[in-house]
């Protein structure tokens, strides 16, 4: 029995890549949640003279190949994030199968071109990527960490380099060194009037309904880890503040993501913070921050620009 036309490819926290010689008919669906999907049409054998690809992108990115005599009509929506056309210009030959590609970029892209990109999430996920998927799912009630104007300042953090630390010293004495970085977060966060949002292995979520108290709280834990004279632990933290009660679905499903990527930016034992926050906090002269710098968010489309919080630690600017 020869080989049955694929339906749907799907990416979630993960990369799915549908290359070689595969068999397409009709309709074939490409989901990219938090994920890339890679769907390479030149070597794929087309049934009919018309194949549709329904490609939706979501906080992640979806490429489409296809090779250069291929007839393609590219269409579709983008909200926060891009549907582009990056074929070579070229004659294309008349008779075969046209491809009709719909895209919906959501903070995410959607991309037909000539030539595979490599796949940048091929890497191990984080923790903070795992948590924030999970809370972008789930989407918890916000109103202990949300400001009487709707606001809600996002903290992410986690362990830089955990799994090889767990690899080094063997599951019982990583889970103590665990144990007691997840105490010393949770007391920081209660003293400051965080509220934890979720916590995944050494992966947390907190949310403020002040930005200036979720940067006190960034400090206090970094400060508490560094004076910790067991295994030395390096934590990275990212902060966004945004609108959590006027547009749920936007702060779910964009500034969570932000606020992730800030993290997922971040050095062990740095504090990185949006312009948004850095705007919040500045005025009263309490922190420093360095020059900020234009990082390009995995995930998101464009730049963004980040700030490093001076606390006075290892890893601090």
């Amino acid at each position: 029995m020869g080989r049955q036309p694929v339906e749907s490819t799907f990416a979630m926290l993960s990369s799915a890549n549908r290359t070689g010689r595969w068999r397409a008919k009709g309709v074939t669906q490409a989901t990219a949640l938090l994920g890339a999907c890679t769907i390479d049409l030149r070597e794929a054998e087309i049934e009919g003279d018309r194949l549709l690809v329904k490609a939706s992108a979501v906080l992640g990115s979806i490429h489409i190949v296809v090779s250069e005599n291929t007839d393609v009509d590219l269409t579709g929506t983008a909200l926060l994030g891009s549907i582009k056309d990056g074929r070579k210009s070229s004659e294309r030959e008349n008779g075969g199968p046209e491809v009709r590609v719909e895209g919906f970029a959501l903070c995410g892209s959607v991309t037909v071109a000539h030539t595979p990109v490599q796949d940048e999430r091929d890497e191990e996920q984080t923790s903070i990527d795992e948590v924030a998927a999970s809370v972008a799912q789930e989407r918890p009630t916000l109103h202990h960490g949300t400001a009487p104007d709707g606001t809600t300042t996002v903290l992410f953090s986690d362990i830089e380099g955990f799994t090889a630390m767990n690899d080094r010293l063997g599951d019982h004495q990583a889970f103590e060194v665990l144990k007691a970085h997840n105490q010393v977060v949770r007391d920081q966060v209660d003293a400051f009037g965080g509220f934890e949002v979720k916590s995944q292995g050494d992966g947390f979520m907190v949310a403020f309904s002040s930005a200036r108290q979720a940067v006190l709280c960034a400090i206090a834990i970094q400060k508490a880890l560094s004076a910790q004279t067991d295994e030395p632990v390096k934590v990275r933290m990212g902060l966004h503040t945004g609108e959590a009660i006027k547009d749920a679905d936007d702060f779910f499903g964009r500034n969570v993501i932000f606020a992730a990527r800030i993290a997922d930016e971040a050095q062990g034992g740095e504090i990185l913070v949006s312009s948004l926050v850095k705007e919040l906090t500045e005025s009263g002269g309490e922190f420093e921050f360095e020059n900020g710098r234009e990082v390009a968010l995995k995930g998101l489309s464009g730049t963004g620009k980040v700030y490093s919080v001076e606390w006075g630690g290892p890893g601090a600017p």
